[in-house]
Formats: C-alpha cells, sequence, structure tokens
C-alpha cells in the first residue's frame, strides 16, 4: 500500500502543479486576481486539500488547517461557502465585483471632495460680504446724530452771515453804551464755533457741498422751484437755499435748490413722429430698467438667504458697536457746546449791564438778536445731544470719583466733607451711561 500512497501523491501533485500553471497563464490577463489567488491556493498544500499530511512538518500543517478553518469560517458569512467551493470563474466575478465597488466609492470620494470645495468657497464669500456690511454699519453709525446737527451747522451760518453783514455798515463811532465791543465778541465767537464744528464735520467725513450750476440730480438736489433762464442749460441748479452734506460720499441731506427750466418758445419744433419716437424710446428703457429690477431682486434675494445665518450671529455685536459708534464724533463736539455756552452766558451777564437808552449806533438791537441766536442753537445742541444719549452732569458737592472728575485743584473747605466737588470748571459728559468726558472739578481737603 506505501508504493501506491507515493504515487497517487506524485500523481496528485503533478496534477496540480499543471493546474497551478494553467491559472497564471490566465492571471497575466487580469494582474489584479494575482494576490487573490496566491492568498487562496499558494499559500495551502496540496497534500492538506486532499487529506495527507507528513510527520516532519505535522506541528505546521495543524497551524495551517487552523487558519485556513477559521478563515473559511469568516468568508462563509458572506458567501456562505467554503475555499474548496470557489471555481476560477467565482474568482474573477468577485474580484470584477470589488473593483466596480472601489470604482463607485472612488467617485463617491470624488463627488464629496468637489461638495468640500463648494462649500469652503461659499462660506469664504459669506464671510468676506459681512465683514464689508459689519465695516459699512461702522462707518455710518453716526449718520443720524450728524444729520440731526445739520440745522445747528445752518443756524451758526446765518447767524455769522447775517450779523457780519450788518455789522460792516455800523457807525461804530457813534456809540455810546459800549454794544459794539460787545457785539464783535460775540460775532468773533459764533465764526469760531461754527469753524470748530465744521473741522469736527470734516474728521468724521461729514462734508458741506455747494451744487450751485451742476446738472439737476435727483439724488443730490431738492428742486424747491424752477425759474426760467435762457443763459443756463434746462435743469441747471440756479439757486441753492440749503447746501447738501455727505457722510463718506453718501447723501444724509440733498441740497435744496432752484433749478432752470427749459423756454416754451421751442416746443413747436417737436413734430408727431419725434414724439411717437420719444414714447418708444421711453418705452424701451422702461423694459430693460425692469428687467435690471427684477434681477437685483432675485440677486438681492439669494443674498439674504445666504447670509441669513451669519447676520443671526453678528446682530448682537452690530447693536452694541452701533450704539457708542458716534462716541468719538459726540466727543469731538463737546467744546462746541462748551463755546457756545460760555458765549451766550458772558454775553447775557454783560448784557444786562448795558445802557441801551444811550444806544445810537444800532448795535443794541443786532446784539440781542444774535444773543437770542446762540441760546437758540446751544438749546438745539442740547435736544440733538439728548435725542442720542449724550447728557451732560453737573456734579457739584458730589463725592469726588476718579471715574467722573478729574480734579484739577484743591481748596480748602470747612463746610464741606473733604473729597467733596466745590467748583466745577467743566460740566462732564455720559453717552449711554458711559463716561465720555470727566468733569473738570475743584475738590476740597481737610483743614488742619
Amino acid at each position: 500500500m506505501y508504493p501506491m500512497i507515493i504515487v497517487s501523491e506524485n500523481f496528485l501533485v503533478v496534477r496540480l502543479f499543471a493546474g497551478v500553471l494553467h491559472m497564471f497563464s490566465f492571471l497575466q490577463v487580469i494582474p489584479a486576481q494575482i494576490s487573490f489567488l496566491h492568498s487562496s491556493a499558494l499559500t495551502s498544500s496540496p497534500f492538506q486539500r486532499f487529506g495527507f499530511s507528513s510527520s516532519a512538518s505535522s506541528e505546521v500543517n495543524e497551524k495551517r488547517t487552523s487558519d485556513s478553518d477559521a478563515k473559511e469560517n469568516a468568508s462563509s458569512d458572506d458567501k456562505g461557502l467554503g475555499d474548496e467551493d470557489l471555481t476560477m470563474d467565482d474568482l474573477v466575478k468577485i474580484v470584477t465585483e470589488k473593483e466596480e465597488l472601489l470604482k463607485a466609492k472612488q467617485e463617491e470620494i470624488a463627488d464629496m471632495k468637489d461638495k468640500v470645495l463648494r462649500t469652503y468657497a461659499e462660506t469664504e464669500n459669506i464671510m468676506a460680504r459681512t465683514k464689508r456690511e459689519a465695516e459699512n454699519s461702522k462707518k455710518f453709525a453716526i449718520q443720524g446724530f450728524a444729520k440731526g446737527l445739520l440745522d445747528v451747522a445752518d443756524n451758526l451760518d446765518r447767524a455769522s452771515s447775517v450779523v457780519k453783514e450788518s455789522f460792516a455798515k455800523l457807525d461804530t463811532s457813534s456809540d455810546s453804551s459800549g454794544a459794539v465791543p460787545l457785539l464783535k465778541t460775540l460775532l468773533e465767537g459764533v465764526e469760531m464755533t461754527e469753524k470748530q464744528l465744521a473741522e469736527v464735520f470734516k474728521k468724521f467725513g461729514v462734508e458741506k457741498y455747494d451744487p450751485t450750476n451742476e446738472e439737476f440730480d435727483p439724488n443730490r438736489h431738492n428742486a424747491v422751484f424752477q425759474v426760467p433762464d435762457p443763459t443756463k442749460d434746462p435743469d441747471t441748479v440756479a439757486v441753492v437755499l440749503k447746501a447738501g452734506y455727505t457722510l463718506h460720499d453718501r447723501i444724509i441731506r440733498p441740497a435744496e435748490v432752484g433749478v432752470t427750466i427749459k423756454l416754451h418758445s421751442g416746443d413747436e419744433d417737436l413734430t408727431m413722429d419725434d414724439l411717437v419716437k420719444i414714447v418708444t424710446e421711453k418705452e424701451e428703457l422702461l423694459k430693460a430698467k425692469q428687467e435690471e429690477i427684477a434681477d437685483m431682486k432675485d440677486k438681492v434675494l439669494r443674498t439674504y438667504a445666504e447670509t441669513e445665518n451669519i447676520m443671526a450671529r453678528t446682530k448682537r455685536e452690530a447693536e452694541n458697536s452701533k450704539k457708542f459708534a458716534i462716541q468719538g464724533f459726540a466727543k469731538g463736539l463737546l467744546d462746541v457746546a462748551d463755546n457756545l455756552d460760555r458765549a451766550s452766558s458772558v454775553v447775557k451777564e454783560s448784557f444786562a449791564k448795558l445802557d441801551t437808552s444811550s444806544d445810537s449806533s444800532g448795535a443794541v438791537p443786532l446784539l440781542k438778536t444774535l444773543l437770542e441766536g446762540v441760546e437758540m442753537t446751544e438749546k438745539q445742541l442740547a435736544e440733538v445731544f439728548k435725542k442720542f444719549g449724550v447728557e451732560k452732569y453737573d456734579p457739584t458737592n458730589e463725592e469726588f470719583d476718579p471715574n467722573r472728575h478729574n480734579a484739577v485743584f484743591q481748596v480748602p473747605d470747612p463746610t464741606k466733607d473733604p473729597d467733596t466737588v466745590a467748583v466745577v470748571l467743566k460740566a462732564g459728559y455720559t453717552l449711554h451711561d458711559r463716561i465720555i468726558r470727566p468733569a473738570e472739578v475743584g475738590v476740597t481737603i481737610k483743614v488742619d
């Protein structure tokens, strides 16, 4: 029996070797299958596959047999069959399926990468737009406050220009009441305050413009009346009643103007064909504008949809920034308020001492008018301050607080406790309860 076993074994080895050669020739056509076939066919001993083993390698064979059984049990969960049940066609089919799955996953990964890149790009665009909007919000936060001060600037301009013109006509040599020097001082103070206000405006981007002889623009001009003027083209600004103002090139108050119109003598030159042509052109322009508006509406809706989430997060920050955005602008106007207060209080006190009955120069009525105008302007400025949260405070008799008071000097006063505000040189100001200028004060000290 032993020789027959050797022969049978050799015969099986020869048959198996021929089968392996056939498999390698097939794998030259399908290179991707080599690793799979190496692991499934070449790693197993032909003797083990047909139940033969040698005593010299029994332990190794037993280990390989256990590993093979474990792999077969693991693969049976997917296929339900052992390695010995797989044919060459089955192996090729499995490799083909795996390649198709890999290809599908690769396509899915490429699609996801494209989506991620698009998401990154869209997020960057939204953040850039939000940043620009935040900068514009900060840039134009003082618009309402500045707009409320324009009437103050107009009053100062009218007071200085009208009174200056009348002052030049006075007979100063016949003044016996002493009103002329006082009038001159007040006029100089008003002009200085007007100049100071203009400097504050310019510092924060508020600029005045005179549109005389400009072509009428409804965005820059508010036409109050029309005037025929053959020396100028139609729709030209001929008269400026109120100058216009801009904030960083944005119109915050259009200029009030009178505009020239075309004389009616040339209307008969138009024919019916000309009118029909004009109407047709206007209709075409109107249609184009309507399409442009529709396109812009679509863009606006898309922009709102994209920025809605980001704007919700930045809303609170924008509100806080807007609340105190006028701080620098308001702080720059405090000296203007101080000058108006000093001018009205000092001149009012001196005016009460004048002998108005001995005035022969006519300066007293002019001084009285200018003083009333300054007081009105001061009141108007205080109302604008209050409207935007800027409030004045007088800390007299308060306990000294370095956050609210700036001690300029000390004064002994036995009637008051030490560190008490006894004298106020400059009133303090707050913006929504935030100190923007502490009051300049004199503080009491302990008397020895």
